[in-house]
């Protein structure tokens, strides 16, 4: 489910700025399409995974009350500093879904701590990221750190320190590869690089490039397996999954 609005944020690796992406879904088309299964907690809904869902917090806001009186959890990515205000209104959400064995889940991306305005502008600070991440914890709402995507200039040693800044407050990370269609990005860095179809980004018959930081992900995993309060996952879904198992039956992807 896509945003009706261009993200007004320049991250310099998103998929959504190459060229040939297919956008997903509007915002109108994802939640007329939820409305179709009922009251569902066991569907989740990741609302704007090609936008940033906050670009407009109001708007953004009001997108995530609709969706919650739909009886869907709710994942959500953001870059974007939260006000008291906003929390307070997460919290609602959160408790809403709660009462039927559904949940709110916000994922904090963190792809980089140093440099990190090489590669975004617009986005809030690090230090507001795990502000973010605090006041979720407080408020009893699902968070997932996401070190996602692993760029090529990734060191083993700054994704160690990613986990280290969430982990008082979040213990739960994913991460994923970088999928680009300009080779400059490999020109100083010992990343390995693999071409593929990918459907969702684009509906034409050219190959992306993936860019596997492999090295840096191992790294990662190993760190995260290492400490026993903290949790990997392959993506949302599993991470949200996890979360559920206790609530209710297989999760569902829309």
């Amino acid at each position: 489910m896509s945003g009706d609005v261009k993200c007004p944020l320049s991250c310099s690796y998103c998929f959504a700025l190459q060229p040939n992406y297919v956008p997903q879904d509007t915002v109108d088309a994802a939640l007329k399409e939820a409305a179709t299964f009922g009251k569902n907690s066991s569907l989740l809904v990741q609302p704007c995974c090609d936008s940033e869902i906050f670009a407009r917090p109001d708007d953004g806001m009001k997108i995530l009350f609709l969706l919650s009186e739909l009886g869907h959890s709710i994942s959500i990515s953001t870059k974007m500093a939260l006000s008291d205000h906003m929390i307070r209104g997460l919290a609602e959400i959160n408790g809403r879904l709660d009462k039927i064995g559904a949940l709110l889940s916000v994922t904090i991306s963190i792809p980089k701590i140093y440099n990190l305005r090489k590669y975004e502008l617009g986005t809030c600070s690090i230090d507001d990221r795990i502000i973010n991440l605090e006041k979720l914890a407080r408020e009893g709402i699902h968070t997932v750190s996401a070190i996602r995507p692993v760029l090529p200039d990734l060191s083993a040693k700054e994704a160690k320190d990613i986990v280290d800044v969430c982990r008082p407050w979040c213990s739960n990370f994913v991460d994923g590869p970088f999928y680009t269609r300009r080779s400059k990005y490999l020109k100083s860095h010992a990343a390995q690089e693999r071409t593929t179809k990918i459907e969702w980004l684009s509906n034409d018959r050219k190959d992306w490039l993936v860019i596997d930081n492999a090295a840096t992900r191992l790294a990662l995993k190993e760190y995260i397996l290492d400490h026993p309060e903290l949790r990997f996952f392959d993506g949302n879904i599993q991470a949200v999954e996890a979360a559920l198992s206790s609530k209710t039956c297989p999760l569902k992807s829309s």
